[in-house]
């Protein structure tokens, strides 16, 4: 049975193909898993920071309101005092529920405790709108002293704790985020291997096939042009003989030549 071929070709480099492929799309998506990842913690260490940061500048405006209204003499400024405090809580409210909602290195008792300390430290703001101004002249230092710089101190505390977890959380994400980089490198150089490989193996299985097949052609090629062409015609064959002037026909009849005359 007479071997083909182009099946055995065609079946090679269709491999090869289809193998690129596969390692293309498998690599693709590996690639897109590694950047959502990347994004994701770029997007959650973000949104953390920036609530950690508001935490702490509301802490900070909260105080120098509380200080200006008890220094004030006067109840004139109650109202727009306690506004003013009160947009602060609603938007620190808003930011510990962020911290709620992220995946972040601090554990969620602490971010309670987080939450406990300035709640306290807001209710612990609420009396002063009803005093009276000799009450605020009497009791401002005082307070100030002993209410809420403290409580201030233990927040913003707790709110670097949780920055420096959140951080470290962070450092060990990016080294995970390192290591699949890694892994991804390392399976790419074996893909490369595996379809360098291959697409050696078929060429080299397909230039020697067709060494082999010119070979082949080339000493059908010599053997025809050294034997003469010879055909059968009834009982006599003819003969194409090769002299110097070019073909010549010559009959052949029981193992003789014999030239056909001129007529």
């Amino acid at each position: 049975m007479k071997l083909r071929t182009w099946p055995i070709l065609a079946l090679g480099f269709g491999s090869l193909v289809l193998l690129t492929i596969l390692l293309g799309l498998d690599a693709w998506r590996r690639s897109n898993q590694i950047n959502t990842t990347i994004l994701a913690i770029h997007d959650s260490q973000s949104r953390a920071e920036e609530a950690l940061r508001d935490i702490e500048t509301g802490i900070y405006l909260s105080s120098i309101f509380a200080r200006d209204f008890l220094l004030d003499p006067s109840q004139l400024t109650a109202d727009s005092h306690r506004e003013e405090l009160r947009a602060i809580r609603n938007s620190m409210d808003g930011r510990i529920a962020t911290l709620n909602q992220l995946t972040l290195g601090a554990d969620k008792t602490l971010l309670d405790r987080l939450h406990q300390e300035v709640d306290a430290y807001w209710d612990s703001l609420d009396p002063i709108f009803d005093w009276t101004p000799v009450q605020k002249m009497a009791l401002s230092s005082l307070f100030l002293r002993q209410q809420v710089l403290p409580r201030r101190t233990a927040v913003l505390d707790m709110a670097s704790e949780v920055k420096m977890l959140n951080a470290g959380h962070l450092g060990q994400r990016r080294r995970e985020i390192d290591r699949r980089m890694a892994e991804f490198k390392q399976s790419g150089g074996r893909a490369l291997q595996m379809v360098v490989l291959l697409g050696l193996v078929v060429s080299a299985a397909s230039i020697l096939r067709l060494s082999r097949l010119e070979n082949r052609s080339e000493e059908h090629r010599v053997q025809t042009e050294r034997e003469p062409y010879q055909v059968r015609e009834g009982g006599s064959r003819l003969c194409f003989v090769q002299d110097p002037d070019g073909y010549r026909i010559e009959l052949i009849d029981g193992g003789e030549f014999k030239t056909p005359q001129d007529p």
